[in-house]
């Protein structure tokens, strides 16, 4: 090869790695500036009305959520009497809970469903017997554990219930809930030990008294077909081992109801499925995307046509731009849960109202996963379609119903 021809050569591959290197630059660039315009497009919201609640928790890995929703709603209660609010133990009520559970699973031969899980009357339900408890007296936490975590704990007592029931032939042993009491010692810790400044079993209800609640001016509400309205019914799912009755009201209605009861100062305490692909943690969103027609702003994206189904599904669901949502009616609805398309996962606690850019109604809703894993510190915008569609109930002070509907629903 000639010294021409060489330095030839030299210079073409001079020019042809520098140019792969501008290339590769530019489509980092390209790719940086991408992903900043999805992070900074999407939903904005614009809050209407915020009410005053207790800081955020972590229930971590437990199925406790109805309650740490329950007793969000109670400290918010409080806020509005002008009080300053404690920091409620839920553990001592998951604790209670699990008592009054066992007690029924031997009542009905331990043909029941029994998990951690529950629905947001069984804390109202054991107030008046077990009353409350700070949460600095009962933190419900073993002995060098840093978290939640009651796998073990469920485990545990459905074992020695399930070995009670099969082995008691005539009789149950009158001692059995010392044993299982010490289960629940062993993952949540032991009452004596903690609440050292106790006098007997007294002190939880009174404390509970002092606060002046009154489980009776709350009221559990729903909205499905199958059953007539403005009348009460077991609500039927699989947590809902008390047997607990909501009062069914029409659709309409139960929108007016979470609305008005907000805008009085009340909060909503929240059952809903939380199983959609429309329900993003992480982008702190839940909303129910119309797929046959999504909107502009999803439908203007550059090669829109000629995507796949598959990839127009991701697009949509993706939440980085806001989507068009369903229409939700009461047939709808219906059908969801009739088809188990809706089912009963997860509490949670309504705290007030929002618009997006394009004036959609949202509710603000205070989450039981901490506060560091969305953009909104513990909270998420929860758009009116998603709430129609997958709410199982809601519970709320009866101040905060209209007076109207509250007529229709105790017929007075």
């Amino acid at each position: 090869m000639n010294f021409e021809k060489a330095k030839m050569l030299s210079i073409f591959s001079y020019v042809r790695d520098r140019l792969l290197v501008f290339l590769a630059i530019s489509l980092i660039l390209s790719t940086t500036v991408r992903a900043q315009n999805i992070e900074h497009s999407g939903y904005h919201f614009t809050n209407d009305l915020l009410l005053s609640t207790s800081s955020v928790k972590n229930q971590a890995m437990t199925n406790t959520c109805f309650v740490f929703a329950l007793v969000s709603l109670l400290e918010s209660e409080l806020i509005l009497q002008g009080k300053q609010a404690p920091d409620i133990s839920e553990m001592y009520l998951v604790r209670s809970i699990y008592i009054e559970k066992a007690r029924k699973y031997i009542r009905l031969h331990g043909n029941m469903y029994f998990t951690g899980g529950g629905e947001l009357n069984d804390v109202l339900d054991v107030l008046p017997t077990y009353g409350l408890l700070p949460r600095d007296l009962y933190i419900g936490l073993p002995k060098g554990a840093k978290y939640y975590s009651h796998q073990q704990l469920e485990d545990s007592l459905r074992f020695f219930l399930s070995n009670l029931v099969s082995a008691s032939k005539d009789s149950i042993s009158k001692n059995w809930i010392k044993d299982y009491s010490a289960i629940l010692d062993k993952f949540l810790g032991k009452l004596d030990d903690s609440l050292n400044v106790l006098k007997g079993a007294k002190y939880p209800v009174d404390y509970f008294k002092s606060l002046n609640f009154n489980k009776d001016d709350y009221v559990l509400l729903t909205s499905f077909t199958h059953h007539k309205f403005y009348q009460p019914f077991s609500l039927e799912v699989p947590d809902n081992w008390s047997w607990g009755e909501a009062n069914n009201i029409p659709l309409e209605e139960f929108r007016q109801v979470c609305y008005n009861s907000l805008k009085n100062g009340y909060t909503v305490a929240w059952d809903a499925d939380d199983s959609e692909e429309g329900f993003s943690w992480k982008n702190g969103v839940a909303v129910v995307p119309d797929e046959s027609n999504p909107g502009p702003l999803i439908t203007r994206q550059k090669g829109w046509d000629n995507m796949s189904d598959y990839q127009k599904h991701l697009s949509i669901y993706s939440l980085s731009d806001s989507v068009k949502e369903k229409q939700i009616t009461p047939l709808l609805r219906q059908k969801a849960f009739d088809d188990f398309g809706t089912t009963d996962d997860h509490c949670m606690h309504i705290v007030g109202l929002a618009h997006d850019e394009s004036n959609n109604p949202f509710f603000i809703v205070k989450n039981s996963w901490g506060s560091t894993n969305t953009k909104y510190a513990g909270y998420l915008y929860v758009s009116e379609p998603y709430f129609l569609y997958k709410s199982i109930a809601i519970l709320i002070n009866k101040k905060g119903v209209p007076p109207e509907i509250l007529k229709k629903i105790y017929h007075s």
